[in-house]
């Protein structure tokens, strides 16, 4: 579960959260939407450990994380962010990727690691590919493989930053298909931010709306989602 509490940021004089006050419950996928600015990469951030506030509170599993007295480092937080950019690293293979990420994580024999190593280039589609630099890579495939370093170290909590922007329509199509996927094996708690309602409406529980630094509207999933309210208050100036 992430809880986040009266959370306030501040960057050279302007206010980038202001008091924002969320909760996912734990397996939940949380859609974050708003306009570019209002905050949704720097709330990411913050839950993740990257920046640190200026007030307020951030709990993840019930254990304060960010505080006024409280700061846990990014690595200690089980906390996976993938970011608008990837940010693979130019140098490593697709496998040197997952290694890296899995270095002394639970199994400590090399056969073990790698037959962890090998189902998971199995199940995003990569096995064929682990001797491969990024720059070997198609987009969609440099996608499955920031969402697979991500997901190695099996983190609680995984924190999409608008994964399909740089993406065509078939692609974001599979992306959204592998997200879907991975919500329904396994129990990991998602927030995933994106300027696409349909994405949003697809892939999400719950959508919160964030405008300059907070958060305006939180609309819930029933049997289906109130589409006219979810438009209307997206399209509202």
């Amino acid at each position: 579960m992430i809880e986040v509490t009266e959370l306030s940021v501040n960057s050279g004089g302007h206010c980038l959260l202001d008091r924002i006050n969320i909760e996912v419950n734990h397996g939940e996928v949380m859609g974050l939407i708003g306009p570019s600015g209002a905050g949704k990469s720097t709330l990411l951030k913050a839950i993740a450990g990257l920046i640190i506030p200026d007030e307020g509170c951030i709990r993840l599993n019930r254990q304060t994380v960010s505080s006024s007295k409280t700061m846990v480092s990014p690595d200690k937080r089980k906390v996976a962010m993938v970011f608008q950019t990837l940010a693979l690293w130019p140098h490593m293979t697709v496998q040197k990727h997952l290694e890296f990420v899995m270095a002394g994580h639970r199994c400590r024999q090399p056969n073990q690691r790698d037959e962890q190593i090998n189902a998971i280039l199995e199940k995003f589609h990569l096995a064929g590919y682990k001797n491969r630099l990024p720059s070997e890579l198609s987009g969609g495939e440099q996608q499955r493989l920031a969402i697979a370093r991500a997901l190695a170290p099996e983190p609680d909590y995984l924190l999409l930053d608008e994964p399909s922007s740089n993406l065509d329509t078939v692609l974001k199509e599979e992306l959204l298909e592998l997200l879907n996927d991975l919500k329904t094996k396994i129990e990991i708690t998602m927030i995933y931010v994106t300027h696409s309602i349909r994405e949003a409406l697809l892939l999400s529980d719950r959508i919160s709306v964030i405008r300059q630094g907070k958060i305006t509207e939180q609309f819930q999933r029933t049997d289906q989602w109130n589409m006219e309210s979810i438009i209307k208050t997206l399209r509202e100036k």
